[in-house]
């Protein structure tokens, strides 16, 4: 009865002095079997109070009997036997913060190799955190994921858009602007007659959130995948099964583009035609290469978090943002400003693209962690099935509006590629057919999906998927 009196107490002080929205995180500890008092927000809850007896470490939330109470502490925090130190000890917040890092390096190193390069980075950081969670090395819950889903994942959306200059995407694109909106409807279609034939019951409530997450995936590309499924709040099994079943659909998808487009001609002839002189790719190089000192990395975290800050209280004030979510206001910021500043933004993206790819890797490592393979299993024949019939729709309605167009089917395939990968793979499909005018068109195109994708996907999925 003490134990709830003071925790009672201390529960309303706290919510009288931070009462505010913020990230707190203040203890003071001190030797064996004394108290330790610890206050933290994450999404506005409150863990309140721990108390420390001996090297057992309880945690007291109001509202909680005292056997809820141990059954936290012991799900969460354990006891030093023997010398050894279990993975989740009561200072295990840097364990799980090194977990998510290691695994996030792991994927990319994992990715130089030809097994990595097949699964994806993202994907071999997923699996890593998973398997450890499902032998115990890490929780399915903990406050590490919230700090990566809560803040950096909004931060990722601005550094990966440093780029999207919506003039040059339509000055030097042409056709194939034409033919990747064809692409994007498509997509769009083809999860609506999805989501009816496959409604994906296996995932309960996260089924309309999995399929506008697809939906993102297959318009722009992974960092859209993972910007949905925050805006969303999709769960962490959910979004791992979705992620590993479409990069094995995807692969194979990838394989029927290759098969469609042997023997077609250079399209140089088409890109001329539609821009008035052969694209070249040297600015495009130039920008990649370009070198990353220190200050870039500081300035482009900066105004990451500044567009951020008014993402947040833009959607705050206006009440039909408040349904969209922060995201998709963040990416229309993000390219309003890159669009009317192109020179500072482009110098900038080569350091902002290394910060959000390292974003991303720790979402992907967090996903996994809060994942189930048991999930995984139950979840996987559906969402195979879902993927199937939804790229199927898309490339049926790529190649047949794109014939009634006249566009060359060289691009159809092309757009197709940026719209399912992303302009990384769409560059590597046209730079491995040699065909070199359509290799920053490509990147091009894929990173104005990147600028779309997020908000019609979020749009769709609140509006149509949510109601089917």
């Amino acid at each position: 009865a003490l134990r709830r009196k003071e925790s009672k107490m201390w529960n309303a002080y706290v919510t009288g002095c931070f009462g505010f929205q913020s990230a707190i995180s203040r203890s003071i500890c001190s030797d064996e079997g004394t108290k330790r008092f610890a206050v933290c927000e994450s999404r506005n809850r409150f863990l309140n109070r721990t108390q420390r007896v001996g090297s057992k470490c309880s945690v007291f939330v109001p509202n909680q009997s005292l056997s809820q109470a141990q059954t936290l502490d012991r799900k969460n925090h354990s006891r030093s036997r023997g010398g050894q130190i279990s993975m989740g000890y009561s200072g295990g917040v840097w364990f799980v913060w090194a977990s998510m890092i290691c695994a996030a390096t792991f994927g990319l190193f994992a990715e130089r190799t030809s097994l990595g390069a097949a699964l994806s980075a993202s994907l071999c950081a997923m699996f890593t955190t998973l398997v450890m969670t499902n032998i115990g090395m890490l929780p399915n819950q903990h406050v590490v994921y919230d700090v990566i889903n809560s803040f950096l994942v909004p931060m990722a959306v601005p550094l990966l858009l440093f780029s999207a200059n919506l003039r040059r995407v339509l000055r030097d694109t042409g056709s194939l602007l034409r033919a990747f909106v064809i692409g994007s409807v498509g997509t769009i279609l083809g999860t609506v007659v999805a989501m009816a034939l496959v409604p994906l019951r296996s995932l309960g409530s996260d089924s309309w959130k999995v399929a506008s997450m697809l939906c993102a995936r297959h318009i722009g590309g992974a960092v859209n995948f993972v910007a949905v499924a925050e805006a969303l709040q999709a769960s962490g099994s959910a979004t791992t099964v979705a992620l590993a079943a479409d990069n094995l659909l995807v692969a194979l998808y990838f394989m029927l583009l290759f098969g469609l487009s042997s023997g077609l001609p250079d399209p140089v002839a088409a890109i001329a035609a539609s821009t008035g002189a052969p694209v070249q790719d040297s600015e495009q190089q130039s920008t990649l290469t370009a070198k990353v000192t220190l200050q870039d990395i500081a300035i482009a975290l900066s105004i990451s978090a500044l567009i951020c800050t008014a993402g947040q209280y833009i959607t705050i004030s206006i009440p039909f943002l408040k349904a969209l979510g922060m995201i998709p206001v963040v990416t229309l910021l993000v390219l309003g400003l890159v669009t009317l500043m192109p020179r500072f933004f482009e110098r900038l993206s080569g350091a902002a693209n290394i910060l959000g790819i390292l974003f991303m890797q720790l979402f992907f490592a967090a996903a996994g962690a809060s994942g189930s393979i048991s999930a995984v299993l139950k979840s996987a024949p559906s969402l195979f099935a879902f993927i199937l019939v939804q790229l199927a729709i898309h490339l049926a309605f790529v190649l047949g509006v794109g014939s009634v167009f006249q566009i060359p089917r060289s691009l159809l395939l092309v757009s197709s590629n940026a719209n399912v990968g992303g302009p990384t793979t769409a560059a590597g499909f046209a730079t491995s057919k040699n065909w070199v005018s359509l290799i920053v068109p490509a990147l091009l195109v894929g990173v104005f999906g990147y600028s779309i994708a997020t908000f019609a996907s979020v749009v769709l999925g609140r509006f149509v998927l949510i109601k089917m």
